[in-house]
């Protein structure tokens, strides 16, 4: 072999290689059993013909399960830097051809479009070149979890390729045999080396031991398969005729694979620090692979003498192929064997858990949440504003506080936390107010909130008797009835109680006073409790806050999920979050109660909310980075005790962080989506118009390829864990998902964005589309700036002559499940 002096050609490639060098197009089929040598044949084969001045690309086929990826993979590998070098043709044209297949084809069904995108690649590349023919070597079809998909797909190309040649691999398999019952194929099969065949190899590989008996002995024990040959051959040259303690010798035993590799591995990979180190070396190999010498002795975190002495080990094991700039496994088989001997799972697809999208069911929150750099500040009281989008983990925080308590600096905190104010807030209205939806008539009531919540949490205990203590509690127990909270009221005397209910026969007006405002709650008729006066909720707050300070303690308020009231009545909800930002700048002036509001940014951003300058100092924007969202995305997957001890079993004291988070994401993803790697691919298509990705999306993500993955037939799986086309569905899933919440939850501009959907409009100037949108629902402008503060819509600025216009841009996030749709 040109690049490898061990290479045998035997008669078999030998015949394939002068078929292929026959004028005209063809297509040659070749089969053979594992470690026959098929992809051996393959580089030898793409080297004998790059030297023949022909293009040539090779791709394996064991990470390509769909007829698009497999397109794809052609394309990309046809459009290659260094496949255009090799020509003329000038890199506008090759652009030009490469966004057409990014716009038509990697998304696309569509087999005959694609099947032409690839014959103009091909004829301009040989036409722009001295380039003679073009062939695609396609390796292990066998191996593809695409099964009769890919097969079909690799008939189609046979039949519409009139540029190239195709060479397919595969072990013996029903998709083979389709294939090999077509008639666009020509046969060819790898058989067994010759006595003579294996005899030449073994002294290629041993040279010191070319006349010696010991070579004649292995090539007849090893059934002729040269990665046997390979194996066996490195254990001789390194230690000679050896034994396995309890075993036969090596040499005397069945020379099958498996157990050629697994007595290999047990000889040569022991509990002693160079194999342990060479095992080390080899898992890292098996997620990263090709990898340089040098970048796989920095990956492992080991010193340099004992990577040279682990390197030495893996070298003289025939396991791994090295040259001087990469290192690759010898053959699948051993990286298979190898992951399965480290993590020993067979992991059920379908009873992976990964939490819940809502926080509030969320049963792995406590042992996954991620803390916001500013959670002790929202703790504390000093920010009461946090802000982020849908999905950001605004409910998360609620939640972790809620669940809490603590004290700080000696000072007892009690926390009032409301995932739901808005029952409470539509249960009030408010008398002889200008209007029942003024931001100070809201105001209002939120301060009646919040004193209630004074009221029914903060206890009196043992302080009962001291004046101050007293008038707390006979308000706040005067103020609970008078709401209907009565079953709230703690550690009431019996003459209290029924002087209670003999109030509750009187007339029945209830009402409050804050300020000018005066509330009502509007009671049910049995839970009514006449005082004979207003009562100033104002005043109550005040006495509350000293009692507070005088007993050391403070109050904190937690307001989730507001937007849920009055939702859809975008001038009433607008009034209701004015009013309850002016109750969080009275209570800030307090010196012991503070409320914390968890809001949508959109909202916060779109309603006119006075002074928004002052509430700088007190406001958190949540936002999270792609390590954050990574240290979530492993949390949750590896919280399932399988996947788990898994990715443990990666471990070793001398990997970093980094290096461990790579290879456990290996474990479970390809290492690339639709020709990027996959976490800039998972990231890029989760990402809003704001560059924002939430944590919900990562659940979501994760939760949608399982339930694809589970509706698959392969009974154990093999890593990584999920293919390409089920994460490609998972992601079009979340993009559905997303489009979805804008028209039917947020409900903005849905008459536009369905017609985007309808014309697939991806990019646009605003003054271009106008016709697009429904006048009904506002202004252009207007609907525009709601959509970009969804983060729907992104605002680019490109050049039109010697002027800057604005465009917009939708995110992937929602094109993508129109942009995969036929």
């Amino acid at each position: 072999m040109i690049g490898d002096p061990t290479y045998i050609v035997t008669s078999a490639v030998l015949s394939l290689r002068e078929f292929l060098a026959l004028p005209g197009r063809r297509h040659a089929f070749l089969v053979g059993p594992p470690g026959a040598g098929k992809t051996s044949a393959l580089k030898y084969l793409t080297e004998v013909l790059r030297g023949d001045n022909h293009l040539v690309i090779m791709i394996g086929l064991r990470e390509i399960d769909t007829s698009d990826q497999l397109i794809t993979s052609i394309a990309r590998g046809l459009l290659r830097p260094d496949v255009q070098m090799g020509t003329s043709a000038p890199v506008a044209a090759y652009e030009q051809l490469r966004a057409q297949f990014d716009a038509e084809i990697i998304t696309s069904s569509r087999l005959a479009r694609a099947s032409s995108t690839l014959e103009q690649i091909i004829q301009m590349a040989l036409e722009a070149s001295t380039l003679k023919r073009a062939y695609i070597l396609l390796d292990g079809m066998d191996e593809t979890p695409g099964g009769a998909e890919i097969s079909l797909a690799i008939e189609e190309l046979a039949e519409r390729l009139i540029s190239a040649s195709l060479v397919v691999t595969s072990r013996y398999s029903p998709a083979a045999s389709r294939l090999e019952t077509r008639g666009h194929f020509d046969l060819f099969q790898l058989l067994p080396l010759t006595e003579a065949e294996g005899v030449d190899f073994l002294r290629r590989i041993l040279p010191d031991e070319a006349h010696s008996a010991t070579v004649e002995r292995l090539s007849a024990q090893a059934n002729g398969n040269p990665l046997a040959l390979k194996l066996i051959a490195g254990l001789i040259r390194e230690r000679g005729d050896v034994e396995i303690p309890g075993e036969v010798p090596l040499a005397a035993s069945t020379s099958t694979i498996l157990d050629s590799i697994n007595r290999s591995y047990q000889l040569r990979f022991g509990s002693d620090q160079t194999g342990t180190d060479a095992r080390l070396l080899l898992t890292i190999l098996a997620f990263f692979q090709p990898v340089s010498p040098s970048d796989l002795g920095r990956l492992s975190g080991l010193s340099v003498s004992r990577v040279s002495a682990a390197s030495r080990a893996l070298l003289d094991s025939s396991f791994v192929t090295a040259s001087p700039t990469q290192w690759t496994f010898a053959h699948r088989l051993i990286s298979e064997f190898h992951l399965e001997k480290l993590t020993r799972e067979s992991i059920d697809v379908g009873a992976l858990r990964f939490g819940d999208e809502a926080a509030e069911r969320d049963a792995l929150l406590q042992s996954s949440f991620m803390p916001p750099r500013e959670l002790n500040l929202i703790e504390s009281g000093i920010k009461t504003i946090v802000l982020g989008d849908r999905g950001a983990g605004k409910s998360a925080i609620f939640r972790t506080l809620r669940e809490q308590s603590r004290t700080e600096k000696d000072v007892e905190v009690v926390v009032s936390a409301e995932q739901s104010p808005a029952s409470f807030v539509q249960q009030m209205t408010t008398v002889n107010a200008s209007t029942t939806s003024t931001a100070d008539a809201f105001k209002a009531v939120w301060l009646l909130y919040v004193a209630a919540l004074g009221a029914r949490d903060i206890d009196v205990g043992v302080d009962a008797a001291d004046e101050t203590a007293s008038a707390f509690q006979r308000d706040a127990r005067n103020l609970l009835r008078r709401i209907g909270w009565s079953t709230s009221i703690k550690n009431e005397g019996q003459l209290s109680k029924w002087w209670a209910v003999a109030r509750s026969f009187l007339p029945d007006k209830v009402t409050f006073k804050i300020g000018p405002v005066t509330v009502e709650p509007n009671l049910s008729k049995g839970w009514q409790n006449w005082l004979g006066s207003d009562m100033k909720v104002d005043d109550f707050i005040n006495r509350t806050d000293r009692f507070l300070n005088s007993t050391k303690r403070r109050h904190i308020i937690l307001f989730d999920q507001v937007d849920e009231a009055f939702k859809y009545d975008r001038e009433k909800q607008e009034a209701l979050v004015q009013g309850l930002f002016l109750a969080e700048s009275l209570l800030s002036l307090t010196a012991s109660i503070r409320l914390v509001i968890l809001l949508r940014t959109d909202l916060f951003e779109l309603y006119d909310i006075q002074e928004k300058n002052k509430f700088v100092s007190r406001s958190v924007r949540l936002g999270w980075n792609n390590i954050e969202l990574r240290k979530l995305l492993l949390q949750r997957l590896f919280s399932n005790d399988g996947l788990g001890r898994a990715a443990e079993a990666l471990n070793a004291p001398s990997l970093s962080a980094d290096t461990l988070a790579a290879m456990q994401l290996r474990l479970v993803f390809p290492a690339e989506i639709e020709g990027r790697g996959f976490e800039e691919w998972m990231f890029d298509g989760l990402k809003n118009g704001k560059d924002h990705v939430a944590p919900r999306q990562i659940i979501l993500f994760l939760i949608s390829v399982r339930d694809r993955a589970a509706r698959g037939e392969l009974l154990r799986r093999p890593l990584p864990l999920f293919s390409e086309s089920e994460l490609a569905e998972a992601m079009t899933r979340v993009s559905e998902l997303s489009y979805e919440e804008v028209i039917s939850d947020f409900r903005a501009a849905t008459g536009f964005v369905r017609n985007c959907r309808a014309g697939k409009i991806t990019e646009f100037e605003p003054a271009k589309l106008g016709s697009l949108f429904d006048e009904k629902e506002g202004s252009v402008v207007v609907q525009i700036e709601r959509l970009e503060r969804l983060g729907f819509l992104s605002r680019i600025l490109v050049k039109d002559g010697d002027a800057l216009a604005p465009r917009f841009r939708i995110p992937r996030l929602f094109t993508r499940c129109w942009e995969t749709s036929t």
